[in-house]
């Protein structure tokens, strides 16, 4: 092999070694439970910082189809690098991809990851958040709230 050929295959060698293969995303499975009609669909936001829950600007969006309830329950599964994150869940019922109103408290159901909301007020991050980790399968349980 002639100069040039070799220092074109070292550099071209040295430019395509391949990086470190990066872990496959976990699986993450999302049971959610007393889900109360099988009208409109069910809208996961997942979260890794308070300020994008305040924000309401979720990581990832997700839409859960009604059409596998049964007996109030369906599941759906996320594929996520390993971390802390949190899943807010709407009820959206008709559809409106907004949670209505009554005089005050919600006409539609909502839900956190692995926690059940009993305030008024919006929880914090820390208090629905949940663990990926790399090789695991992780478990979430979603209870919808209807005011």
């Amino acid at each position: 092999m002639n100069t040039i050929a070799a220092l074109l295959l070292s550099l071209y060698l040295s430019f395509n070694i391949a990086e470190p293969a990066k872990p496959a995303p976990a699986r993450v499975v999302v049971k959610i439970t007393d889900i109360r009609s099988s009208s409109g669909n069910l809208k996961l936001g997942l979260y890794k910082e308070q300020t994008a829950f305040e924000d309401e600007t979720p990581l990832l969006k997700k839409t859960v189809n009604k059409t596998g309830i049964s007996g109030g329950v369906v599941s759906c599964d996320m594929f996520l690098e390993p971390g802390n994150y949190g899943i807010a869940l709407l009820d959206d019922e008709n559809n409106d991809g907004e949670m209505d109103y009554g005089f005050l408290l919600p006409d539609e159901g909502f839900g956190f990851s692995n926690y059940y909301h009993t305030g008024f007020s919006k929880p914090k991050l820390k208090n629905f958040t949940f663990t990926v980790t790399h090789g695991q399968t992780a478990y979430v349980t979603i209870k919808v709230k209807y005011m």
